[in-house]
């Protein structure tokens, strides 16, 4: 299965990032691929569900064929220095070969190219995944200043970081002056969704998505690659003749069901209810639809929900929401 490559345009401003507007693929100012390895400092920022993960594992993938050597790094896993955890894990990274699929590049949480050693040169590429899954608090601040002075002890090295944009926008400020460029990733355009579903649907399937779901009902939807990946899952479960019959709501419904499945995995420790987190989750897009905001933090959640049944506010209290999208 071959990955697909989203549209992407580097900015030398976060600010010139922030204000660009979306538009339709024919008229986007777009960066080469290729470009990506020209670069020695980048911030991958999108929202969540643009492929940001994959999108660095992918680098890694193609990094051999750039004459480099990449390792990918999920953040929330480095517990103490970059160095040291990258010295202690390294032999416990997979290594892609051409012969893995689709799903086990996405389980994966650890890989490199196979003759990666962590070492000042100009052929090192790292990409730290996940910035903003980090806690918030003297841990993220911490993590910050280790990566600062990773970078500066590794300055030949490629440093690729990614983080969701309003993530980085809220505290930018820890930052402070940087020479990373930063990259946004663009939603898809009718001819990735195309291409994708090329790969997961026959033709005659994907004709009943375009006439049926893409002309009508939700082509902003399927733009964005974690809901367009959930929607094929679908169609190959259930058939397209059913998953066409579907509006908006039902949709957004099944892949907050699909998620939900996917955290219970996750967290099997934690018992979750779907009948509660959904009335939750209504009642908190109602909210942020009244206050037209896209984040809310933890603590203005829970004062949200004191007045309602104590068992809405008691399932998420202990869970980090801080940066929920609508």
């Amino acid at each position: 299965m071959n990955y697909i490559k989203p549209d992407i345009r580097f900015y030398d401003k976060f600010d010139e990032l922030d204000s660009t507007q979306e538009m339709y693929s024919y008229f986007r100012d777009k960066t080469k691929w290729e470009d990506i390895f020209t670069k020695k400092r980048i911030l991958v920022l999108a929202e969540p569900g643009y492929g940001k993960t994959r999108m660095l594992k992918e680098i890694v993938i193609e990094a051999a064929a750039q004459n480099k050597q990449a390792i990918f790094v999920d953040l929330k896993m480095v517990t103490d220095t970059v160095e040291s955890y990258l010295k202690e894990n390294i032999s416990n990274y997979h290594t892609p070969k051409s012969s893995n699929s689709e799903e086990e590049i996405i389980q994966w949480q650890a890989l490199k190219t196979e003759k990666f050693v962590l070492a000042n040169l100009e052929n090192i590429l790292i990409c730290f995944d996940g910035l903003d899954e980090v806690q918030v608090g003297e841990n993220f601040a911490k993590l910050i200043d280790e990566i600062k002075n990773f970078e500066k002890k590794y300055d030949y090295c490629t440093i690729i970081i990614s983080c969701r944009t309003h993530h980085y926008k809220r505290y930018k400020t820890v930052f402070g002056q940087t020479d990373f460029k930063f990259c946004k990733i663009f939603d898809f355009d009718s001819n990735h969704i195309e291409h994708f579903l090329q790969q997961h649907i026959s033709e005659a399937d994907i004709q009943k998505v375009q006439e049926n779901v893409l002309r009508e009902k939700c082509k902003d939807i399927l733009g964005v690659p974690r809901y367009l990946y959930m929607f094929a899952k679908l169609v190959e479960e259930k058939g397209v003749d059913e998953i066409v019959k579907l509006n908006r709501t039902d949709l957004f419904e099944a892949f907050i069901y699909e998620k939900l499945e996917k955290e219970k995995s996750k967290r099997k420790r934690i018992q979750l209810d779907n009948d509660i987190i959904k009335r939750v989750l209504e009642k908190l897009a109602l909210i942020m639809e009244i206050y037209q905001t896209n984040v809310l933090k933890k603590d203005e959640l829970l004062t949200y929900f004191d007045n309602i049944d104590s068992n809405l506010s008691r399932t998420f209290r202990g869970f980090e929401l801080a940066g929920i999208k609508r």
